[in-house]
């Protein structure tokens, strides 16, 4: 017995149509009858769905393969004309790369920058080379400041970004062990962003930091000059990515106090610590777009930071770590029980990991609940949930990383 083939066709695209992913999944479900949808019914995938009515699936995929590389391949020739043109009648360009928190640090960026300069970026989380370009070819004369987000998944792939961009000004933002499964060693992740060699960080001191359900707030002295930052975003972390962007800020003339004020209207980024405010004052906070064990480490902090009658966190742990995988599961595990006093884990892939750290920290097992989708999580646990708790969700698992 297979999965049936909407579910196979939806985990494709969940797997960007890698075949090994989609292949290693399909071996993990070959008795799963269950249905998944997928996001969007594309000509490509309708035509795939077509396909595998006479012939074999993967012939499909590589049928679309050829002309859509090569179709790729046009587009981004002919974005790096037309910027290299925007860029000789000065349009500037500014690549943002990291583990994580370039889609923060890009919207904090472009909020400073957009009250005295014309900015275009990349939009949502379009990061891949062809996206970059498909947003270069919409560019006009009118943009002064293009800020691009990179997203690395292999070895290489940073210099090709450069190569497109051939940007003036850059920030890395953290490393992590993001992506590891895809570079195999933390030794390539890490010299693959040392490769990128970005702008100097700022000199920066952080003094009276302050994490309140408004946001968060702290004293910064960047290079000498000492100014009072507020951020309706949770976390220190997002005052440490203001901070970097103020910096560069300066190059285009404009303050630190133009900045810190800019800030204080800087709007949430979706599933990224985003805040949303329940009945009887309990506070959800989605960080459901991603997580490594660095990010993680920070989204904790926050919760404990944060006022709240009780803790809870919903996870499914980390996914694309390769050989650290259980490992960092295990870890996260004993870091949730110094936090939280729920804990809810997504079946799927890690919740024995980070239930066997949960375990050797002592945390009470009647405490800890396992649910098969967000809204079952949520189910479980409404009765336990105290007036004025706040609610974790930790990253969100698609179905391509669900093994059991």
């Amino acid at each position: 017995m297979i999965p049936p083939l909407t579910s196979q066709l939806a985990v494709l695209q969940q797997s960007e149509y890698e075949w090994d992913k989609f292949m290693e999944w399909k071996a993990a479900h070959k008795n799963d009858k269950a249905v998944v949808e997928p996001k969007a019914w594309t000509i490509k995938l309708k035509f795939l769905k077509l396909w595998s009515v006479l012939f074999p699936l993967r012939a499909g995929v590589l049928l679309i393969a050829i002309p859509q590389a090569l179709f790729q391949n046009i587009v981004i020739l002919l974005a790096s004309i037309k910027l290299r043109v925007l860029q000789k009648r000065g349009l500037r360009v500014i690549a943002i790369a990291g583990s994580y928190a370039k889609t923060s640090t890009k919207n904090i960026l472009a909020h400073i920058l957009k009250p005295q300069y014309a900015v275009r970026v990349t939009p949502g989380n379009i990061n891949t080379l062809f996206g970059i370009a498909r947003e270069i070819l919409s560019l006009s004369s009118r943009d002064q400041i293009f800020i691009a987000e990179l997203g690395e998944y292999n070895p290489g792939d940073l210099a090709k970004f450069v190569r497109l961009l051939s940007p003036q000004y850059k920030i890395l933002t953290n490393i992590g062990v993001a992506h590891l499964e895809r570079f195999k060693t933390k030794t390539a992740l890490e010299a693959e962003f040392h490769s990128f060699a970005a702008e100097s960080t700022a000199n920066y001191q952080m003094s009276n930091v302050h994490v309140s359900r408004s946001g968060t707030e702290a004293d910064v002295d960047i290079d000498g000059e000492e100014v009072h930052v507020f951020v309706p975003l949770l976390g220190k972390h997002n005052i440490e990515n203001a901070a970097s962007c103020m910096k560069l800020a300066t190059k285009f003339g404009i303050t630190l106090a133009q900045s810190a004020t800019a800030l204080q209207s800087l709007p949430y980024v979706q599933y990224r610590m985003e805040p949303m405010l329940l009945e009887n004052n309990v506070l959800v906070i989605n960080n459901g777009y991603n997580s490594n064990p660095d990010s993680a480490q920070r989204a904790l902090e926050v919760l404990h930071e944060i006022d709240g009658t009780q803790k809870v966190i919903i996870t499914p742990g980390f996914v694309e770590l390769g050989s650290i995988s259980q490992e960092a599961n295990t870890e996260f595990g004993k870091q949730i029980a110094k936090v939280a006093d729920i804990v809810v884990l997504m079946r799927g892939a890690n919740q024995d990991d980070i239930r066997l750290g949960l375990n050797q920290t002592h945390f009470k097992n009647t405490n800890v609940y396992e649910a098969d989708t967000e809204s079952e999580a949520m189910e479980k646990i409404k009765e336990k949930i105290k007036p004025g708790a706040v609610i974790l969700f930790e990253n969100s698992l698609m179905e391509i990383y669900k093994i059991n």
